[in-house]
């Protein structure tokens, strides 16, 4: 994120930002339209809520008391309006070129058949697909609108931006794979690191070098 954009607008809090990202876009898709043909708009978008700085360029004293959380999304969905408006122009000035979305894939599972455990696996399972959901299908999933609500998160969209995101979905989705992890609500359940996320040990999966949780397994990948 370039400092500049992240002191004068907060970063992608600020809706000029949006133009910003597809002027430079198609600076890139016109010079590169003979070399490349798959691009990705955003790398790991959802890791917004981990680092936002990084991510978008979020400085939480720009924010309103106690608004953090809801810049935080409306950033967020002037990312995936950028996207729609990129992968239109991508597919205008290079004929035959893809362009898809990109998010950390972190498959949880429930540490125990508790229907708390449960529960609380679905709920980060679907904060995990809400970031491709929107970009695949054009919509933001009616559950994460409820929770939206329930939390008082209001994002400000323009009249045209539901348009928008329909009408130019990404041609595929791309992920990094650093681990998978198991969800529990226990106080005492054990977390353990990968990359820059805790999740609760899964005891029936190898561990990696750096502690993160594998599956599946590669002898799973055998022919």
């Amino acid at each position: 994120m370039p400092l500049a954009l992240s002191e004068k607008y907060n970063g992608w809090v600020h809706r000029d930002v949006v133009d910003a990202f597809v002027r430079f876009s198609k600076v890139c898709f016109e010079r590169y339209k003979d070399l490349v043909r798959y691009w990705l708009t955003f790398n790991e978008i959802d890791s917004i809520h981990r680092h936002p700085f990084t991510t978008a360029g979020i400085r939480e004293e720009k924010s309103a008391p106690g608004k953090a959380k809801r810049d935080i999304y409306q950033a967020l969905h002037h990312q995936f309006v950028a996207s729609a408006l990129v992968t239109r122009d991508c597919h205008a000035i290079i004929p035959g070129s893809q362009v898809g979305c990109m998010l950390t894939k972190l498959t949880t599972y429930p540490h125990s058949c508790r229907p708390e455990d449960v529960e609380a696996t679905l709920k980060k399972n679907l904060e995990n697909y809400f970031y491709a959901d929107v970009q695949v299908f054009g919509e933001y999933p009616p559950l994460i609108l409820r929770d939206l609500e329930r939390r008082g998160i209001e994002i400000l969209m323009h009249d045209e931006d539901r348009h928008i995101l329909k009408q130019h979905t990404v041609d595929f989705v791309s992920f990094s794979y650093y681990m998978s992890m198991t969800e529990s609500t226990q106080p005492d359940a054990e977390r353990i690191p990968g990359n820059t996320v805790l999740g609760v040990k899964n005891p029936y999966l190898p561990a990696s070098e750096w502690a993160g949780r594998l599956t599946p397994w590669p002898e799973n990948f055998a022919a």
